[in-house]
């Protein structure tokens, strides 16, 4: 989950020189490694007002800090991965409600082992644990695994999961600044919609054509990015997904973007498609595309106590965040090669969908409610890929009974038994406000 995203802020009124709020005073002075300067030059940026009052607003709403509580930044130098404005815009306003902050520079795998003391004891003594880095074992001195362990409702112990995400998503039209309120409304509609679906039809213009079943009684878990005490979420918020049945997906799934663990290209030189059979993907097409997606698939699946589970579909989701960066499609032209959007982001967007394969963990935490966790849960896997289908040319049709699910399978039409959910892109759940 690491890639650039650049979002707009609102438009300033024509002939007007808007307010800007003053970057803080003074350096960070708690950087437990690395280097001071970048860090410096973010904070003395002048940026619009609206960033740091949203930054507050990310602080109180989705961390629900305390005051005298302390926040852990994890980063790296690669700017897809972490953007210092962003932290500088939050390391301010954890101050401003009477936190504390520490930015620590991961140096990649060379330096891990060396780096890997350093980082326990930092996360030992931080309430919060904000990941903007890269989260490969090979590269965080302490693995995403391990901090999990660490999480403790008692202690208060939490962690943030960021990476690829950039200060602009603080603007006013960012996704960074939806409110959770909204977002757990529209999950809520959502959840009351689908928690007794048997299974979904997913079709898209450029070919895709999936039939999933669910599974009963598995819990649908919503992801709006509050993480309260001794748990831990993605920002931005925005989600709601399941491990669908996992030996009962058929059909193909045809993308025009991969995921950004992949690849940072924001799009493909041609549509790759996946044939998924059993659950499991059987066969990549494609062109250049489609072989890096070969290519890092079959080096994960060396990794992995049985190969076969990297390419097992792990989840089924529908994004909610109304703010978060639209998907734009991109198959062969002359900006299909530049960086994209994070998944982290485009995944919530507001009237997508998106398909994972991997990992089906989820990063679930035994006590905590919601389990989705699908039946390879206990292995180990070692990716996890959100494939984002984009809204427009989207259907999506969801059937009540397992009967109509498996006619309208077997006779490739909807039949009775089942109704549109999003058709064609325009979204039926609920009224998208």
């Amino acid at each position: 989950m690491a890639g650039p995203n650049i979002q707009g802020r609102q438009q300033e009124n024509e002939g007007e020189t808007p307010e800007r709020a003053p970057g803080p005073a003074a350096p960070i002075t708690t950087i437990a490694t690395g280097t001071r300067n970048t860090l410096h030059e973010a904070m003395e940026t002048e940026y619009p007002p609206e960033y740091l009052t949203n930054a507050g607003r990310v602080v109180d709403d989705f961390l629900e800090l305390q005051k005298g509580e302390s926040v852990l930044f994890i980063t790296d130098d690669d700017p897809r991965h972490s953007d210092p404005r962003l932290i500088a815009l939050l390391e301010q306003a954890v101050k401003s409600k009477g936190g504390t902050a520490t930015i620590f520079r991961i140096e990649g795998p060379q330096e891990r082992h060396r780096q890997t003391p350093e980082l326990q004891q930092l996360i030992d003594s931080h309430d919060v644990i904000w990941i903007a880095s890269d989260v490969a074992d090979a590269t965080l001195p302490v693995t995403f695994d391990e901090i999990l362990e660490k999480l403790d409702a008692q202690t208060g112990k939490r962690m943030v999961h960021c990476t690829g995400v950039q200060a602009e998503l603080l603007a006013n039209d960012g996704a960074l600044s939806e409110p959770k309120e909204v977002m757990e409304r529209r999950m809520d509609a959502i959840e009351k919609r689908v928690e007794h679906v048997a299974g979904f039809h997913i079709q898209t213009a450029l070919g895709t054509n999936l039939w999933m079943s669910l599974k009963p009684g598995r819990t649908w878990y919503k992801a709006g990015g509050r993480i309260p005490r001794g748990s831990w979420d993605n920002l931005p918020g925005g989600e709601i997904f399941t491990t669908p049945d996992q030996e009962h997906v058929d059909g193909t799934l045809v993308l025009s973007t991969l995921h950004d663990d992949v690849t940072t290209e924001q799009g493909v030189d041609q549509p790759v498609k996946l044939t998924i059979k059993d659950g499991k993907i059987q066969q990549i097409e494609g062109g250049t595309s489609a072989g890096k997606l070969r290519t890092y698939l079959h080096e994960n699946a060396q990794m992995a106590d049985d190969p076969e589970d990297v390419y097992t579909c792990a989840e089924i989701a529908f994004g909610v965040n109304a703010k978060a960066t639209a998907l734009e499609t991109h198959i062969g032209d002359s900006e299909w090669r530049k960086d994209g959007p994070s998944a982290v982001v485009t995944e919530k967007r507001l009237g997508t969908v998106h398909v994972a394969f991997g990992s089906d963990n989820h990063g679930f935490i035994e006590g905590s409610p919601g389990d989705a966790r699908g039946k390879n849960w206990q292995k180990n896997i070692p990716s996890h890929l959100d494939f984002v289908l984009a809204q427009e040319g989207l259907t999506v049709r969801a059937f009540d009974t397992s009967d109509a699910f498996e006619r309208a399978k077997v006779s490739g039409s909807s039949g009775a038994g089942s109704d549109y959910l999003i058709e064609n892109g325009d979204l039926r759940l609920f009224a998208a406000s």
